[in-house]
Parts: C-alpha cells; structure tokens; sequence
C-alpha cells in the first residue's frame, strides 16, 4: 500500500480493490501502479463489523456480490485468509483464481430507479396480492397486511428481457431453484414490506443478504439483537436451516422509522404452511452487489460495452395506419423483438461424452430457442404478417 493510497482512505475505512485495471484495457504495468485503482469499494470498517464477526471472510462475499465469480483477499500479495480483523485505512485486493473477467459483474444499469406508470402501479399491486399467499405481510417486520407492499428485487421496469440475460451470466447459489425463472412478476424476484424500506431497498441504503451461500454460512453472520414481534393472527416461522437477513449500508442511525421497525441485522419469516419458492439468492445477491457498488464504490467510468445488454424496443412507425393495423404489426413486432432479445442471451456451451465443452452452432441454437414456440401460433402469426405487409405496400402504391 502506498502512502498516497493510506492518506487518500477516511478514518474507520478500508478499500477493496476489485479490479486495479478493467479487463481488457490497453494500459501499461507502470502506469497501472501509479494511479488510482479502476474499481473499488471504500468500506465503513463499523458497519463491516456489524455485519459479520469474519469481516475478512465477509470481504470475499462483496467481492463475490459485484464481480459475480469467487476470490482470495490478499494484503500486500498474501491471502488473509478468513478470520482475524481487518486493518484501518488498510487496502485488500480481491484476487480471482481464474482469468479476470467483467462478463459476470453486476451491471449498475439493470437495478437503476426507473420511473413508474400506471400500467406498473397496477402490476406491483397484483404481485403483492400473490406474495401474501407466501409472505402473509412484511417479511422483516410486524407491518399490518394492508400496509405491505410488493417489492421487486429487479425492478419490474427492466423486464423479462433483463431478467433472463443476468441469470445466464451469474453463478447459481446451491438449492436455488431459478431453471424456470424467466418472469420479471416471478414471485422469486420480489417480497413483500413496509412502504418505508420499499423505499431503502429501491435507493440502495438496504441489502438482503441469504446464508448459506457460496462464500458464508448462516452462523457468519450476526442476529438481531432486538426481535419484532409477529402480527396478531399470523402464522409466521423462519425457514428451517437458511436465513434472509436485512443489512443496512448507511448509518443506522439515520435510518429513523425504518430502524425502529426493522432492527439491524433481522431475519425474515414466511408463512409456515408455505412452499411457494422463497426469493433467488442470485437476484438478492445482485441487488446488494448493486448496492454496495453505488454506496461504498469509486463511481468508475465503465468501458465502453463493457456490459451486455437487450436491445432497445424497436420503434415501428404507424403514422397513416388505422387502430386495428397498427396493434397488428405491433403484435408482429413484439413477436420478433422476443426472437432477438432469445438470440442476444450468451450461449454456455454444451459437455460431450468425455466432459469437453462443445459449442453449439448459431443457427441450430437459435432453432431450438424457437421451436419453443408453438408452431400454429407461429405459422399464423407468420401468414398475418405476410398479409399485413402485403395490404402495407398496396397502401402505398395507391398514396404515391
């Protein structure tokens, strides 16, 4: 560590290190030593420890949160291993065992605030009405029915498209069941809560942590000190054998009603007679990788197209169409928007026989992705687009 790097760290803090350059970048060995890092975490040694008694162990699970693949925290080139205390104003480097990649990293795009319509307020109205039947209320706190509200971990503003392009790039936590996840309305993506820390989750201030995961063990992670008591009528348990458990990034102190409510370090109960799936560690993972990123991070410039992304909704003109043809090739479009969006998702290759990986011609993987399809619907959507197109150019032979 340098005394440039010591004096630039506030008191009661250390940094992570994430990545010293980004991956892929044309910058010389020389110059990389002598300038600030490209990505890294500047951690509130206070609110490290509230978190966990293996702070050091904990650093790992960060590291793990944003870049998606597992490391070794090293201090002056030597693995700290997972217990002991870390050190003020120190600086740890996260190290991967693998090549250094950004293809699992969260991308902070995808759980950005976005902004609301009504077509929106009315589905996180009936996603919250189909979590009761799992959450019963808040899940963190004695909230009254009536006063829960549905929370998405990815926000139901960035689709399904989104969805279903994050979870093919990141790890899978053990007995997390997301195979069939490909719903932004799944009720794995979301739980219900007070209105008050709906909001601390969206503005990224709170993070929910689930244990066991890759890196931490239930028993790594500290409990309430002060429990909160169930709702009057409500049959409420913690799951057997895991936790979801409520971190607060920012200074408790400040937190105000949301504190009270929802004290530091809470677990979560679900209705007891429950087998609904309870919400994907990898989605809660990715939220607090979002999370501490935004909160603790150095605000990087990221690469351009460092980050892999759905294309943007094709805009179809229909200026000059009536109602009823423009909804047609509106339905066409959104049909082919859906066979682009399937394309675009990165292929993980296929094992042979002997283990090898064995890698799936472009064009027999895009026909299995859309033989999924059914094909009547897809031979009549295929005959009424034919037909659309075919009344399109009569329209405009007689308006030339």
């Amino acid at each position: 560590m340098s005394m440039s790097e010591a004096c630039a760290l506030k008191a009661n803090h250390l940094r992570l290190v994430l990545f010293q350059k980004f991956p892929g970048t044309d910058i010389s060995e020389a110059t990389v030593s002598t300038t600030e890092p490209a990505l890294y975490l500047d951690i509130p040694i206070t609110i490290l420890n509230s978190f966990s008694p293996y702070p050091r162990k904990f650093l790992r699970f960060l590291a793990f949160a944003v870049l998606g693949y597992e490391c070794t925290i090293l201090y002056d080139n030597i693995d700290i291993g997972d217990t002991g205390d870390v050190v003020e104003r120190a600086v740890y480097h996260a190290r991967s065992n693998t090549t250094e990649t950004m293809k699992n990293m969260i991308d902070p795009e995808v759980t950005a605030r976005g902004t609301s319509t009504q077509t929106e307020t009315e589905h996180r109205n009936d996603f919250a009405t189909q979590l009761e039947d799992r959450d019963y209320t808040g899940i963190f706190g004695a909230t009254p029915p009536d006063g829960a509200a549905g929370c998405h971990i990815i926000p139901s503003a960035r689709g399904s498209e989104w969805l279903r392009l994050l979870l093919r790039t990141r790890l899978k936590e053990a007995h997390d069941n997301v195979e069939n996840l490909n719903d932004i309305n799944d009720l794995r993506n979301g739980f219900l809560s007070d209105h008050n820390l709906h909001n601390g989750l969206g503005a990224k201030r709170i993070a929910v942590i689930k244990t066991p995961n890759r890196i931490l063990q239930t028993t790594d992670i500290r409990s309430a000190v002060r429990p909160v008591p169930d709702h009057p009528g409500s049959d409420l348990s913690f799951p057997d054998n895991e936790r979801y458990t409520l971190h607060y990034l920012g200074d408790p102190s400040t937190l105000g009603i949301v504190g009270f409510s929802c004290p530091l370090n809470i677990d979560a109960k679900f209705k007891t007679s429950t087998t609904i799936p309870k919400p994907a560690a990898v989605l809660l993972h990715y939220h607090y990788g979002s999370a501490v990123l935004l909160q603790w991070g150095n605000k990087p410039k990221f690469p351009e197209g460092a980050f892999r992304r759905p294309q943007a909704a094709h805009k179809v003109p229909t200026n000059g169409l009536s109602t009823k043809q423009a909804n047609r090739l509106a339905t066409v479009t959104k049909v082919e928007e859906e066979a682009r969006a399937l394309a675009s998702i990165p292929r993980e290759p296929d094992k042979d026989e002997d283990g090898d990986m064995e890698d799936v011609p472009y064009e027999e993987w895009l026909m299995m992705v859309l033989a999924v399809n059914n094909p009547e619907t897809r031979a009549r959507l295929d005959e009424e687009k034919q037909a659309f197109q075919s009344s399109i150019q009569r329209w405009a032979e007689q308006v030339q």
